[in-house]
């Protein structure tokens, strides 16, 4: 669809120092999102003798991937319920509403009883729990990085919503840190007894706290000024799938290789490592976790550059990065010593901070501001459902399936193959004004064209 270009500028600060608060709403709701999804998949091994046991640890651990999973069976339906809101109702109340339930749906997780105090009531109840967690969480993403993209200075955008994909990795890396620490003081056997339950419970007042501040935050610039101009969409999701559904199709496909890499390095390759008995407990977490800080340092600086250089280039780089290691990044954690696994997993968190980085901008900026949550929340969901949340329970089939432990980073490397073709097929967006974004592919190489001349007569 070629929307028509807005005269005007939206008046968003000059200094991403001027929306501190506004990122710190947009990013705490995402760290505990992810700070959630991470204290799953570290205590998946656990939660799969608490909720799921079995004589045999593997089939124990593919049914608590697949209580894992069905958490991302109800994001789309977050997605397109919250992102329908979102754009009608605005983008903080939102948000608000969204880290509410995640914050209640997590901390009852702590508190629920295993299978052998209520039998088959107790993986029920786990699994209905995972399903609002993932309706909630389904409005995030859209949400969060909207929200980012329209408090921005144009100039800054890659660097404010590098905040977006920073806040994952320390909720990821926050979830590690407290899981690792509770092992640590209380030992494996009280873990799987009683001490699992103390991060859930954690993450319920931390969740309140996040309700607290996104309700203190002012709605986005941008969002105020499309209400002035041409007021709320009455059917955004509609308008969406009928308008946008080719740069919906390109943000799935961009989003596919955030998902794989994230949910193996967080869910799948931790416990199952723990679970064959190739490494403790600790230093699997240790392991993931340092992954984690590595994308955490590394995504400034690949937001910052894509600012500069464009968002195309960046994020083609970690695509094909990913498409080029995989393999042997599976072959040397599944078959090496504790220290080089370790080792090995640190380094990825490197292709996690640029793919953390670059990919979000360009996701955020396929979509015009009437449509922006609705069409992001679509696109980058059904992206996780299909590739991202499913990948601990394919990683797990396909190594029970094929006996070979390697057999996952095929699934990764196609996931690749996917992204660098989505990569390729998006317009370049860097610099062009939130105004703008949204539009054909034509009408954003002419805007880039004219600031590019504009830069040069100044």
């Amino acid at each position: 669809m070629q929307h028509h270009p807005r005269r005007g500028s939206t008046p968003t600060p000059q200094r991403v120092r001027d929306i501190l608060k506004p990122i710190s709403g947009a990013a705490v709701g995402n760290m505990l999102e992810w700070f959630d999804y991470s204290l799953y998949g570290y205590l998946s091994a656990t939660l799969a003798k608490v909720f799921f046991p079995s004589s045999d640890p593997i089939v124990s651990l593919i049914a608590a991937f697949a209580a894992f999973s069905v958490a991302f069976v109800t994001r789309p339906l977050g997605a397109l319920f919250f992102g329908s809101l979102g754009d009608r109702l605005g983008r903080r109340d939102t948000l608000a509403i969204v880290v509410g339930l995640i914050s209640v749906s997590t901390g009852l997780v702590g508190v629920l009883p295993g299978y052998e105090a209520i039998g088959i009531a107790a993986p029920l109840l786990l699994v209905a729990l995972r399903m609002i967690q993932g309706f909630s969480a389904g409005g995030e993403a859209g949400g969060a990085l909207a929200f980012l993209a329209e408090y921005a200075p144009t100039r800054r955008r890659g660097v404010v919503i590098g905040f977006f994909g920073m806040s994952a990795g320390i909720g990821a890396l926050s979830g590690s840190g407290l899981v690792l620490a509770i092992t640590s003081i209380f030992g494996q056997t009280a873990v799987e007894a009683w001490a699992w339950r103390l991060p859930f419970l954690i993450a319920g007042p931390i969740g309140l706290g996040a309700f607290w501040l996104r309700l203190r935050i002012e709605e986005t610039p941008a969002f105020r000024l499309h209400l002035e101009r041409e007021g709320a969409a009455q059917a955004p999701l509609r308008e969406a799938l009928r308008d946008d559904w080719r740069s919906i199709v390109k943000c799935l496909g961009v989003a596919i290789s955030h998902g794989i890499p994230y949910y193996l390095i967080l869910a799948y390759l931790p416990s199952y490592l723990v679970s064959t008995g190739r490494l403790s407990s600790g230093q699997a977490i240790a392991a993931s976790g340092l992954a984690f800080l590595g994308s955490v340092i590394v995504i400034p600086f690949a937001a910052a550059l894509s600012d500069r250089v464009g968002r195309r280039p960046v994020a083609f780089t970690a695509a094909l990065a990913y498409l080029v290691v995989a393999l042997p990044l599976f072959r040397i954690v599944v078959g090496s010593t504790p220290e080089v696994v370790i080792a090995t997993m640190a380094s990825v968190g490197v292709l996690m901070g640029m793919y953390g980085s670059a990919p979000f901008c360009m996701m955020t900026e396929l979509f015009p501001t009437r449509t922006r949550y609705s069409a992001m929340s679509v696109g980058y969901n059904v992206a996780m459902v299909l590739f991202g949340g499913t990948a601990p329970l394919i990683s797990a089939s396909l190594t029970k399936l094929t006996g070979n432990p390697s057999s996952p980073a095929y699934f990764m490397m196609g996931g690749a193959v996917l992204s660098i073709f989505a990569i390729l097929a998006s317009p370049e967006t860097s610099r062009v004004p939130i105004d703008e974004l949204g539009q054909s592919d034509e009408h954003i190489r002419r805007v880039r064209m004219a600031l590019k001349a504009s830069a040069r007569v100044e």
